[in-house]
This record gives C-alpha cells, sequence and structure tokens, in this order.
C-alpha cells in the first residue's frame, strides 16, 4: 500500500506538470476572439433564464510531495486524509455541522421524533419508554411516556393534536426520524391522520448525531425530568417507582415547563411564539396537594363545599386550565389554590394517584365532581335500538386505494395505511370521492352500478314490504270484527289431556291467573297451538290426543319452499296471524344446507 502511495505521488506531480503545461499553451490559442466566444455563451444562457442549483461535490484529497510523504511515514502522524491507512484507522463519520447559509434561510419545518428510556438498560420490558418531538421552529419540546414503540390510536392522536395545538393544521411540514421500523411505523400512521402532505425524512443508519437537534432534545428534557422526580421524592422521603401510573403524567409535565419556561435567541420562550401569548396561569410542584374548584355551574348541591383536595399534574395548552388527579380519575378545573408548605407533600400520593395517562388521552379530563350513587349502584341500561338493514355498498379494496389513491382524515384510509386495531370504514366523503373515481375505471365503473342497482332493489322491495304489511294489518282488523271467537275443542281420544297449572283462587271468589296461564288460555281462545316449520306433519298428527289445535305444517313435502322469498314472508305473516303456543322447528343439522330457514 505504501508502495502504491509513493507512485500516485510521484504520477501526481507528473500530471500537475503536464497539466501546467498544457494549460499555458491553451492559453495562448485561446487568447483573442475565445473570450469574445465564451462571454457570449454567457450572455445567451442568462437570456435564456437556464438556472440551475451547483451541486456539492465531495472534496477529492490533493496528493502529496514527495517530502510530505517521508515526513509522514511510517508512524502516520498527523492524521492525512489522502493517505489509506489513516483513513482505515481514524476516519470518522461527516460532521453534521451548521452551515452559514442553512442559518440564513430555513426552507420548511422538520419534526423530529426519537425514542428514549428511563432507565440504563434498553432490553428490559418493564422500562418507561418516552417518545420525544422536537420543533426546529419553535424549538418547542414534547413527550409522551408509552407503553410500546410503534403506532398506537392513542400516540397517534397526541402526535397529532400536538401538532395542531402548534398550528400546524393544514400546513406541509416533515417528519425526521430514524429508521428503526417502529418509529417508521408511526410517522407513516401519522402522516395519513393529518390533513395536508407530509414529507418523510430519515437520518443515517448507526451514525452518531445525525440527528443533532432531536438529541439535544432528548438530553435537555431527561434533565428536567430528573429534578421534577428528584423534587418530588426528596419532599415526600419516598422513592417513586419507575413504572408507577404518575410516571407519566411526570413525562409530560417536564415537557411542558420547557415548553413554557425556556427561552430562544429572540427572547421569548416557544409557546409565546406559538400562541403569541404570555403565561399567565399559576403553577405548583409536581404532586402537590392543592385545593381547586370545578365550574360553578357544574356544581348541584349547594349545601356541600365547592373545594376538594387533589394533587397537581398539570396545565392544559390550550385552556390554560390546571389538572388535579383524585384517585384515578383527573380533573380539568380553572381554579387552584397552594396549601402551606407543611401541608403541599405528603407520602399517600404514592397510593392515591392512580389515573391512567392513556384514558385521559382518549377521554379527556373530567369537569365536574363525582356523584354519590343511590341504590345498588347499576346504573340502568337502556335498551339497545334494532339496527336496521341497508344494503350493501360497494366495496373498496386496498388496490383500489393504491390505485386512486388515500383520503387524508379518512380513518378508514389510515387503517389501511397501518393496519393499526380494529378495521374502520371509510367516511362519506372518503367514499364519495373514491366512487367517483372509480367510475372512470372499466372494472370499478361496474362495481358501483352493481352496488347502486342493489340498493335500488331493496328500495322497492322495501316500498312493497310496506305496503303488503299495511294491507295485511287493515284486513285483520276488519275480520276480526267480524269473525267470533272460536271455543276451544274437547279432547276427541280416550288419552286424558294435559293439565296445566294456570293459576289459583283468590280470597274474593275471582280465579288469579298467571302470566303463563294467561299465554295459554289466549292461545287456545285463537284456536291454533302447533305449528311447525320444516316438518310433515309429525306433530300435527298427534295433537287430537293431546286436545291440541293443530296448526300448518310448512315443509318442502307440503309445499312451502324456504329457498323463496315470498315463501319466508308468507311464513312470517302465516305465524303472526295464527299466534301459535308453540312453533316446533326441525332444520336441517347443518347451518349451510340450502333449506335453512333465514331470519
Amino acid at each position: 500500500m505504501i508502495k502504491e502511495l509513493q507512485e500516485v505521488t510521484l504520477s501526481g506531480i507528473e500530471e500537475e506538470r503536464s497539466e501546467e503545461e498544457k494549460q499555458g499553451d491553451e492559453e495562448q490559442e485561446t487568447r483573442g476572439d475565445g473570450e469574445h466566444d465564451k462571454e457570449g455563451e454567457v450572455r445567451i444562457r442568462e437570456a435564456e433564464g437556464e438556472d440551475t442549483r451547483t451541486p456539492r461535490a465531495g472534496r477529492i484529497p490533493t496528493a502529496p510531495t514527495k517530502k510530505e510523504l517521508e515526513e509522514h511515514l511510517p508512524l502516520h502522524v498527523p492524521y492525512k486524509e489522502w493517505c489509506p491507512i489513516c483513513v482505515a484507522g481514524e476516519g470518522i463519520h461527516d460532521q453534521a455541522r451548521k452551515t452559514a447559509e442553512a442559518d440564513k434561510e430555513q426552507l420548511g419545518i422538520t419534526i423530529s421524533m426519537d425514542y428514549c428510556f428511563l432507565s440504563s438498560s434498553e432490553d428490559v420490558e418493564q422500562d418507561p419508554k418516552v417518545l420525544i418531538l422536537h420543533d426546529d421552529r419553535l424549538g418547542a419540546i414534547w413527550a409522551l411516556c408509552v407503553k410500546a414503540k410503534g403506532p398506537s390510536p392513542e400516540v397517534v392522536t397526541w402526535v397529532v393534536n400536538k401538532l395542531d395545538e402548534a398550528g400546524y393544521r393544514g400546513v406541509e411540514l416533515s417528519l425526521k426520524t430514524d429508521q428503526e421500523e417502529s418509529i417508521m411505523a408511526l410517522k407513516r400512521a401519522i402522516a395519513a391522520r393529518r390533513h395536508t402532505r407530509t414529507s418523510m425524512v430519515e437520518s443515517k443508519v448507526r451514525v452518531p448525531k445525525s440527528n443533532p437537534s432531536v438529541e439535544r432534545a432528548v438530553r435537555k428534557w431527561r434533565g428536567q425530568f430528573r429534578k421534577v422526580k428528584l423534587h418530588l421524592e426528596a419532599e415526600i422521603d419516598q422513592k417513586v417507582p419507575p413504572n408507577h401510573p404518575m410516571v407519566p403524567w411526570m413525562v409530560g409535565w417536564s415537557g411542558d415547563i420547557l415548553l413554557k419556561c425556556t427561552t430562544r435567541p429572540t427572547g421569548r420562550t416557544p409557546y409565546e411564539e406559538m400562541t403569541k401569548h404570555r403565561v399567565k396561569h399559576k403553577v405548583a410542584g409536581f404532586g402537590e396537594r392543592v385545593q381547586f374548584k370545578v365550574a360553578t355551574d357544574t356544581v348541584q348541591y349547594k349545601y356541600d363545599g365547592e373545594w376538594s383536595d387533589g394533587y397537581f399534574v398539570g396545565v392544559i395548552t390550550r385552556s390554560s386550565e390546571y389538572l388535579v388527579m383524585m384517585g384515578d380519575t383527573v380533573y380539568q378545573c380553572p381554579t387552584m389554590r397552594r396549601r402551606p408548605q407543611a401541608e403541599a407533600y405528603s407520602k399517600d400520593c404514592i397510593k392515591d394517584m392512580t389515573a391512567d395517562h392513556y384514558d385521559y388521552i382518549k377521554r379527556g379530563a373530567t369537569t365536574k365532581r363525582a356523584e354519590v350513587i343511590k341504590g345498588d349502584g347499576r346504573p340502568e341500561v337502556p335498551k339497545t335500538l334494532e339496527k336496521k338493514f341497508q344494503p350493501r355498498s360497494v366495496r373498496i379494496r386496498e388496490e383500489d386505494l393504491i390505485r386512486i389513491g388515500y383520503t387524508a382524515g379518512c380513518p378508514g384510509c389510515a387503517w389501511y395505511s397501518d393496519k393499526l386495531g380494529p378495521h374502520r370504514g371509510h367516511s362519506t366523503e372518503c367514499r364519495a370521492r373514491i366512487e367517483e373515481e372509480m367510475r372512470n375505471i372499466e372494472d370499478g365503473k361496474s362495481r358501483v352500478e352493481i352496488a347502486e342497482t342493489r340498493k335500488e332493489k331493496y328500495k322497492d322491495t322495501e316500498t312493497i314490504d310496506k305496503e303488503k304489511t299495511n294491507k295485511d294489518a287493515k284486513g285483520k282488523e276488519q275480520e276480526e270484527l267480524k269473525t267470533p271467537a272460536r271455543p276451544v275443542e274437547m279432547p276427541s281420544s280416550s288419552r286424558q289431556a294435559p293439565t296445566f297449572d294456570i293459576g289459583t283462587m283468590g280470597n274474593d271468589g275471582n280465579p288469579d291467573i298467571s302470566d303463563d296461564g294467561k299465554r295459554i288460555l289466549a292461545a287456545c281462545m285463537q284456536g291454533i297451538d302447533v305449528t311447525e316449520l320444516y316438518s310433515p306433519e309429525r306433530i300435527n298428527e298427534i295433537c287430537n290426543e293431546f286436545g291440541l289445535q293443530r296448526g300448518t305444517s310448512m315443509d318442502l313435502r307440503t309445499g312451502w319452499h324456504f329457498n323463496l322469498e315470498e315463501h319466508r314472508h308468507a311464513a312470517w305473516e302465516q305465524i303472526r296471524r295464527d299466534k301459535p303456543l308453540f312453533v316446533i322447528g326441525s332444520p336441517p343439522p347443518h347451518a349451510q344446507c340450502s333449506h335453512s330457514f333465514r331470519r
């Protein structure tokens, strides 16, 4: 390798000499009219408006002289970039330094994201994991304690809300992360939830300081988190476990402190740059015992006091309302009062602060105090409403979205993008847009027409069924008015008829008929006791032996074919009209049989 370096050095010296001689000859030949031609070409290019950005080429090391080579060998001190041995032994990665051009002009907004850990070991599953966000324009830092790496509905919602708070709803920006699969999946899920274009940028693999802005943010946040935790532990004289429910709240509050208290070169805090307002709310120590008062119009009982005790855990950025925790509930209140220093902290906060931070992200804080529930504490369960049948619309497949494009803000498109959680349907606007685009595609047009035909057929069938139902109801009322009640037939067989316990005799001499007895008597007075389904008169043949009035036997062998829609409707109408005491069904043994009765 050293011999090759010496040969390169000698050849480089000779090439330099030959190039200098050659250049001198060319200058003599081109002196005169050549200069005018070159100036004319430049003027033509400027007139045409041709503009290009000069690429940033890598630096080529100059060949060493013979003296430099002798001084450098054999110790290879100091480091020389033209020496392959020095590069192999001591070379480092390109450093991410800010240039003067980057300081002058900021092309866009970049949100950097990275994970960090609250302990020294990254292999322990129980260690809290923290997602750090850094805004290079505002200098803002946000932190969220996550249960696992990767996208989840709560984490995606939290990130999108923070970007909206910063005023980035509908604003194009870039998301910069490393190339770890979990955080890249999270980045894709966030981009799918936003309402505008979001660019993806990744830092270099296994290169230290390749994303220096978020690394500085992690270092700054971790220091603030330690100060908040150590202050609480010093006040209560007890360690806070790393997996305690209060830790996620402490993580977020540490980020809010940096957002509202650290100043930028402009002399303003990120919060002031973001909201154009100064911080006016009061603060207390994390986990400090405070008295709080909920909104006045939510207090129902003026007899009781309107102030309650709780533990301070943070402030809502948008409304500047306080977050106070009591047990497993977090309250959102406009007013807070601190206690004397001797009563400000208590060891009971370890067992009293149990609210889950993820529940707060999903549902928010409550604005009224808990009320006492009288009785057994079980709320009345409302009756479920019957879901009306609707004909299926055209099915949107994943290949349709790839070909037509995703819709920003649509939950269905967001699910197809990250495949996170249960399947979610498309919004009305998204479905209308995709169906309109599918009409321009041969395969999609036929699918849309089939779906529309299915809807029109259902509307016609629904109209016919309503008219038929109204007509049958009117005919039944007229028939009941004309036809007297039929007496119950006595058993014609010598076998003893079954007895039913329909009630007892009351003290006033009148019978007290039970509910079952009332139903039995009503069915007997109407004259029909048994109706059979999928049975060729098996039960009806022995009805007379038990004193029962036989009804209809519906089977293929008696002319009923339940694959036909009109036969199914007729069967239901027959059962509603006869009101039998028993409906006995003998369906086929497997659910996929073609004769299965569809309800």
